[in-house]
């Protein structure tokens, strides 16, 4: 297994969640008022998953260190 996967597997569990949650985050959240705790948690879950996802592209970017030992 690569350590480059790893990225990958955060973003797609990550993203599952998102999905499965979706509907009682537009329901509990989103229609609330403005608030120091809604910002901190729409920043914290977003701003995550897209750290995650640049964390995927660069990763796909980089090359293994054992293919250095390999050659």
């Amino acid at each position: 297994m690569s350590l480059n996967n790893i990225p990958a597997g955060g973003f797609v569990a990550l993203s599952y969640d998102i999905l499965l949650t979706l509907d009682d985050e537009i329901a509990y959240v989103w229609k609330q008022k403005h608030s120091f705790p809604k910002i901190l948690y729409l920043a914290n879950k977003y701003i995550v998953t897209i750290v995650l996802f640049l964390c995927v592209i660069c990763a796909s970017f980089t090359t293994s260190p054992s293919s250095f030992i390999n050659n």
